[in-house]
């Protein structure tokens, strides 16, 4: 479709995110566009010193009932769905209403005011109705109208608008993209509602080789507003297996713990190595070396730049899968040449996008329901035993604790200097994970700030620790023998600081 030929060319935009507004508002002017946009959208391009036609101006009807009623008119409707026929456009010529061929739209955003705790009037203000309504109508008609969903878009519809054309596989690769949105946006609010039902079709998904084993038969069902997995591109190696996928979900929910530099590398779903600093070569390097036995055929993720010596890095080494922020050109080329059995993908600009979403379990005629564990409870600890822990040994401790999170119950994490040095997880017996977490551990753990991701029943489990050199405890507290616990600490000075919350992960 080319938007040439003396057309009109007319856009409409109302959203609620103004990320990149400013320069796709510029290049629709600098192409000859005509933009409507709704109340505050108007006034921000306004505010730009572009030109821009108010919809109440243009539709001659004024918002209504607090701004509920926006777009919903009739002269914006049959813009939107005219089709490029003689007979639509000389009935909209006859009526004096003009032929609308983008829709630019984002939602209210419904599942961040949940997520805040906003009120029930809150939340239901925060549906969106209109918005909905213009996206369904422009998705419906992509023959004839590109209809853009996501801040995420515009570079690309930038592309378009330079070029005055987009193809019609790509307005309906925009159109699917816009009601896979809408679905996930109603998923929330039903959800929000007391209602859930996650109905997938046997054919539905994207067909994985195998299961968790090679008997089992798997899919990857993608919820959404993109068909990318887990929000990642795939830039190199073979398709994802189902084990890949659950790894690396695992590997981006642990990233997403921490702000300053991380590397991370996770082992049949749980982390066997964490490091933080302001190097990315020694964060990887670092994490690796946290158990550099079960980092052979992990995956690595890393919040940050994979540059060729970084990439020189990781191909000493057997990885399933590789994730990052970025990679630079000559990186990227090292690793598909040197790797090629290894996955490299690509941390997609929605990273953190889902991070208050539900989280979803099946289970025999059923499902689970629950909401993310990210309650921060660090701002919250308290010391308890009467030596207080340094300021690098509350460092470490936070990178424990932030890492415990994500290992299975009963959780024991080491950590000294930034990395993690010794993991156990997911034994029936508390006193167990920290002996493994010693023995994984060995000489470094000396010195070593431990987290526990639950209370210590039993004061066994300070004595180990202290037996494996640990000096700094982390733990929520709660247990009927705390006292004994904290005494036990004293007596071998050791530090502890309790937080206000447990982290199991099941």
């Amino acid at each position: 479709m080319s938007w040439g030929d003396g057309k009109e060319k007319v856009a409409l935009i109302s959203v609620t995110d103004k990320v990149g507004l400013d320069a796709l508002a510029v290049c629709l002017m600098q192409n000859g566009w005509k933009i409507l946009a709704s109340g505050g959208t108007a006034l921000y391009i306004s505010e730009l010193g572009i030109p821009v036609i108010e919809v109440s101006s243009y539709t001659g009807a004024d918002e209504m009932l607090g701004g509920r009623v926006k777009t919903l008119q009739q002269k914006i409707y049959a813009g939107i769905l005219a089709r490029d026929t003689t007979e639509d456009m000389e009935e909209l010529s006859e009526k004096g209403f003009s032929a609308i061929r983008m829709v630019v739209v984002n939602l209210y955003g419904f599942s961040e005011m949940v997520a805040s705790s906003g009120s029930d009037i809150e939340c239901i203000e925060s549906i969106d109705i209109g918005g909905v309504g213009i996206l369904r109508a422009a998705a419906k008609n992509y023959d004839s109208v590109l209809c853009v969903s996501s801040p995420r878009q515009y570079e690309e519809v930038m592309g378009y608008i330079t070029s005055n054309s987009v193809s019609i596989s790509e307005r309906k690769r925009y159109a699917g993209q816009c009601f896979a949105q809408i679905a996930k946006y109603d998923v929330d609010i039903a959800e929000y509602f007391g209602y859930f039902r996650f109905d997938v079709s046997e054919n539905g998904g994207v067909p994985l080789k195998y299961g968790e084993n090679p008997h089992q038969s798997a899919r990857l069902v993608v919820d959404s507003d993109s068909n990318m997995p887990l929000g990642c591109n795939l830039l190199a190696g073979p398709s994802l297996s189902y084990n890949n996928v659950l790894d690396i979900n695992a590997a981006l929910n642990l990233l997403n713990e921490f702000t300053q530099q991380c590397a991370v590398v996770v082992k049949h779903n749980s982390p066997c190595g964490v490091a933080v600093g302001n190097s990315i070569v020694d964060t990887v390097t670092n994490a690796i070396e946290c158990d550099a036995v079960s980092a052979y055929g992990g995956i690595v993720g890393v919040n940050g730049t994979i540059d060729l010596e970084v990439a020189k890095l990781l191909s000493k080494k057997f990885l399933e899968v590789v994730v990052a922020t970025k990679y630079t050109s000559d990186g990227l080329r090292y690793l598909e040449s040197n790797k090629s059995k290894t996955k490299i993908l690509e941390i997609g600009l929605d990273f953190n996008k889902y991070v208050n979403s539900s989280e979803i379990r099946s289970v025999r005629h059923g499902m689970l329901i629950q909401t993310v564990d990210n309650y921060d409870a660090w701002n919250e600890l308290r010391c308890v035993t009467k030596i207080k822990p340094s300021k690098d040994e509350l460092n470490d401790l936070k990178i424990a604790w932030l890492t415990a999170k994500h290992v299975k119950s009963n959780a024991i994490v080491l950590a000294k200097n930034n990395m993690t040095v010794g993991i156990g997880g997911g034994q029936p017996s508390r006193v167990r994970s920290v002996q493994i977490a010693g023995q994984n551990a060995g000489s470094r753990g000396v010195g070593s700030c431990m987290a526990s991701d639950a209370f210590f029943p039993f004061a066994d489990g300070v004595i180990e620790a202290y037996k494996a050199g640990v000096r700094s405890i982390v733990q929520p507290g709660g247990s009927i023998r705390d006292n004994d616990v904290i005494q036990t600490a004293d007596e071998h000075g050791m530090s502890m600081i309790l937080v206000p919350s447990r982290h199991f992960k099941h």
